[in-house]
């Protein structure tokens, strides 16, 4: 009896400390990098822009939406020692993206990531890695990160199970982003959802909470123990 409530306290120490899985991963740092301070470390702004021209070592690029934090201009310049995503492929001129960025001096940096994008267009630009066949699990970030960009960067709570990802929207509604549904009710749901995350912006926009994602945790991490006590008790 003691090993089990010993097991008990030890595994709710893990689930319920401060220093829980959200906090350290790397998505989630990068879409709430501008309401926690230990995150601005990280990343200075995340942006929509476009590479103008090669100047040097780095690319002047013309910011066309600032999704969160700031920058100092207009047009910035950007290191030129990216590769796009976590791919190979490497940046050119006339090339629309979505920058995570850490300023450096007068230059900024790929902070988290730097994703190519159809268009400038935030609220329909689809992130080109997304049309890629299905090689890993990084899909379902690519697909969250997408959506936060569609919407302005009002939308940014996104769970996960196994390859399959989540948004919870501020409404409360939960829908699946990726892969994207191919039943017709489900689609429609997506579609809907979409359409008023890109039209429904506002500067005083509440953002809804972490409640969702640590919800999923909690339950993720209950069963688990659940399983453990029924082993040790064999």
């Amino acid at each position: 009896m003691k090993n089990y409530v010993l097991v008990l306290g030890i595994a709710f120490l893990l689930l319920f400390s401060p220093s829980n899985t959200f906090a350290a991963d790397a998505l989630y740092r990068m879409l709430h990098a501008d309401e926690v301070e230990q995150f601005k470390e990280d990343q200075d702004a995340m942006i929509v822009g476009q590479l103008i021209s090669n100047q040097g070592r780095n690319f002047k690029v013309m910011v066309i939406k600032v999704l969160s934090g700031e920058v100092s201009s207009d047009d910035i310049l950007v290191a030129d020692d990216f590769t796009y995503g976590w791919a190979e492929k490497r940046p050119s001129v006339n090339d629309f993206c979505v920058f995570s960025l850490k300023k450096t001096g007068r230059v900024y940096k790929k902070a988290w990531g730097i994703f190519e994008a159809t268009s400038g267009d935030y609220k329909t630009l689809i992130l080109t890695s997304l049309n890629a066949p299905p090689k890993s699990g990084l899909l379902g970030d690519l697909a969250a990160i997408q959506w936060y960009v569609n919407s302005g960067g009002t939308e940014k709570e996104f769970s996960f199970a196994n390859s399959t990802a989540y948004v919870k929207r501020s409404s409360g509604q939960v829908v699946q982003i990726y892969p994207v549904p191919n039943k017709d009710e489900d689609i429609n749901v997506y579609k809907d959802a979409l359409n008023a995350a890109q039209n429904s912006l506002s500067e005083d926009e509440t953002l809804p909470s972490n409640t969702f994602s640590y919800v999923l945790l909690g339950t993720v991490g209950l069963i688990g123990i659940g399983t453990l006590i029924v082993k040790l008790r064999k």
